[in-house]
């Protein structure tokens, strides 16, 4: 029987990494700070002012887009559900390793794990509502057991 490796990265484990991660995710907004003189090129691309301004810059937020907002609320939910092991932003990839070398990787959306349970998620978001069939969501052929 052929031996597969695994690997889960980036991978969030301690209770400050979580709490970190999910006070980015908790927030609808983009937010950051520029120098004033960078303000109206930042307008023109979206953002729009989030707070007074200070002496040395202004802070503006921008809303997430709404697949990253599904994905953030998902992700806060399995949090507050009390999963000890979750992904890292949103580039989180599982990779598999085969022998003799072949190596294959997804792109996961949400992952979390705890002492029984293990989710893996890939979520779909649309601003208008229309309806998906689950086999055309994503070609997973290649992560399953053979």
């Amino acid at each position: 029987m052929e031996k597969k490796e695994i690997s889960f990265y980036p991978l969030i484990s301690t209770m400050t990494g979580l709490e970190k991660e999910y006070k980015s995710r908790i927030c609808n907004y983009n937010s950051i700070s520029v120098v004033h003189k960078l303000v109206e090129d930042y307008v023109e691309k979206g953002w729009e002012l989030a707070a007074k301004p200070s002496k040395l810059k202004t802070k503006l937020r921008k809303h997430k887009s709404v697949d990253e907002r599904h994905e953030n609320g998902f992700w806060c939910l399995l949090k507050s559900l009390g999963y000890k092991e979750m992904n890292l932003g949103r580039s989180f990839k599982i990779k598999i390793r085969r022998p003799p070398g072949e190596t294959l990787e997804k792109q996961i959306d949400v992952f979390a794990k705890d002492d029984e349970t293990v989710i893996v998620a890939e979520c779909k978001a649309s601003n208008k509502l229309s309806s998906v069939r689950l086999e055309n969501c994503s070609n997973n052929s290649s992560l399953k057991n053979e």
